[in-house]
């Protein structure tokens, strides 16, 4: 049985992802020194630093600084959290929309790969899913110093 899913779009693309926590429209990140490109900033929620993961990078997609128009996806489970930078949040995909399928991935998504669950049908084209236990497993843990750093600056 599948679940509802939520779709967003990077690019010209449509990919699917569930559970999702909430959506929130893109607000200031704060930088991370050193971090890299696919982890733009931290957003503040509810004073937690929540990293930001932009996986456009990985997708072979294009991508630029994050802007006002796009939204964060916010992600958790258990107490591993993360906010998805998309550039649109779409519209929650019931199950009987959807059609499991098995297709090969699109050699220009290989880079994120490990994030990937499965692929469905839905609106006529076969969607990749993402897997959030593999996503959140690739956010890193701000140890104390780093958040403290942060805080700092």
């Amino acid at each position: 049985m599948v679940e509802a899913l939520f779709s967003f779009r990077l690019s010209t693309e449509i990919f699917l992802i569930a559970p999702i926590e909430r959506i929130v429209q893109m607000v200031a990140l704060r930088p991370i020194p050193g971090a890299p490109a696919d982890l733009p900033g931290l957003l503040t929620v509810r004073a937690i630093a929540v990293p930001v993961l932009d996986v456009r990078t990985r997708l072979g997609l294009p991508f630029g600084p994050p802007s006002v128009t796009e939204h964060l996806i916010l992600l958790r489970i258990g107490r591993r959290r993360a906010a998805l930078l998309v550039e649109e949040a779409l519209e929650l995909v019931m199950p009987e929309q959807l059609q499991v399928t098995v297709d090969v991935i699109p050699a220009s998504f290989t880079g994120a790969l490990p994030w990937i669950g499965g692929t469905v049908l839905y609106n006529g084209a076969s969607r990749l899913v993402f897997d959030i236990e593999a996503l959140l497993s690739f956010v890193p843990t701000l140890s104390a110093p780093t958040f403290i750093e942060l805080k700092a600056s």
